[in-house]
């Protein structure tokens, strides 16, 4: 069993905000955390990307009664970004892998969808039973499986096929 790790979490209370503890282990208190971390990672990309001085940095948290972007709450955050945003900060975001091909064929083919080869190729990597994680290694694998050339070229009906055979790895 994994050990038990805490993460303080600042969150609105009925006396106001608060750091609570909670279990990093939990996968509903996870998804939290990890956007805790990168709102406080995007609030330091604007701070850079306007320019602001420390000084002026502080003054804008300080609007929220903290002095350090760990302190603020998920809803505080977002605050702040927007705030950040009326000074010139723009969000970028990249295209998601894959995105151009949606509702793609081959003929009277649907291929498998972008979140489906996404999804394929995070299983691919994250697997502790693949040695070779590599995009070539990933092309070959799935030609084995469904005789196709490319992963993108893969029918919607055999992505499970492929999906079963990389949790099937020996």
């Amino acid at each position: 069993m994994a050990a038990e790790k805490m993460y303080l979490l600042p969150m609105w209370t009925n006396s106001g905000v608060k750091k609570i503890e909670v279990d990093s282990n939990k996968k509903e208190n996870l998804r939290l955390i990890d956007l805790h971390k990168k709102r406080i990672k995007l609030i330091h990309v604007a701070k850079s990307q306007v320019k602001l001085d420390d000084e002026s940095y502080r003054d804008i948290l300080s609007g929220y009664g903290v002095e350090s972007s760990k302190d603020l709450t998920l809803d505080q955050q977002v605050l702040v970004i927007q705030t950040m945003g009326k000074l010139g900060f723009k969000q970028k975001s990249k295209p998601s892998k894959y995105n151009e091909l949606s509702d793609k064929r081959i003929g009277n083919t649907k291929l498998a969808t972008p979140r489906q080869l996404r999804m394929v190729e995070g299983m691919w990597r994250g697997s502790m039973k693949v040695r070779n994680k590599s995009d070539e290694a990933l092309r070959m694998f799935v030609k084995r499986i469904t005789g196709v050339d490319k992963l993108e070229w893969v029918p919607v009906w055999d992505v499970k096929k492929v999906v079963k055979a990389i949790e099937e790895l020996a």
